[in-house]
């Protein structure tokens, strides 16, 4: 999603992930997700800003995007300090969720633990995690796109961010939305989603299917494929 942006908008990530969370000491330890967390946002304004000098003085960027996860626990705070920033809230249905956390490095917490019991954790994630997404959308009024609805409607998450017209902006053949966002078609998930065992699907499909409304706010299935 963000590379759609990319190509799509002019804009410049904090960091190479678009994580700015990345740039200051103690975001990345291993508390990021405790909305307890002690965060010092003067630190964070601090090293954010420097950044944005940075890139600025390379080449003008209408906009910066910022997606660390554990921005969820604290989105509050955090706009309170960039109140013209501009909020999406996306998600993914967890099977696919699942699988993309499995593709990367798991944090040291999980090692030595079994498989199983590493996708039951995850699955467990995902709903509270997915909880938080709902308290945001609902409280916040912000606008909602699913990784799914990105796939089949690629221009939804410009417009949700309200940047209308939004054109292709590299000149390098293939870089361009067209054949990027050919990658985000549903061949490529249901290919992706396989990699998950049958048993490991089921203990995905038994946790989530215990919060139905949760499921249904975001369109998704007990299944863990989207509502019609």
């Amino acid at each position: 999603m963000a590379s759609y942006l990319a190509d799509h908008v002019s804009l410049a990530g904090l960091h190479s992930s678009y994580e700015g969370q990345r740039l200051v000491r103690g975001l990345m330890d291993v508390d990021r997700w405790f909305p307890e967390k002690f965060v010092d946002f003067e630190a964070v304004i601090g090293a954010w800003a420097a950044r944005v000098a940075e890139i600025e003085q390379s080449r003008p960027v209408a906009y910066f995007l910022e997606k660390s996860p554990p921005n969820l626990v604290r989105h509050d705070e955090l706009l309170r300090h960039f109140s013209a920033a501009r909020v999406v809230v996306t998600n993914r249905e967890p099977i696919a969720n699942i699988d993309a956390r499995l593709r990367r490095p798991l944090p040291s917490v999980y090692d030595g633990v079994d498989r199983r019991d590493v996708v039951g954790h995850l699955a467990r994630l995902w709903v509270w995690q997915s909880g938080l997404l709902r308290d945001a959308v609902e409280r916040g009024g912000y606008p909602l796109v699913t990784y799914e609805a990105f796939r089949s409607d690629p221009a939804s998450l410009a417009s949700a961010f309200g940047i209308e017209n939004a054109a292709p902006v590299s000149d390098e053949p293939g870089e361009a939305s067209g054949d990027r966002s050919k990658g985000h078609g549903s061949s490529s998930q249901r290919a992706q989603v396989k990699l998950l065992t049958t048993v490991e699907r089921r203990i995905v499909h038994e946790t989530v299917a215990a919060k139905p409304d949760l499921l249904a706010f975001f369109g998704y299935a007990a299944e863990g494929s989207p509502s019609a």
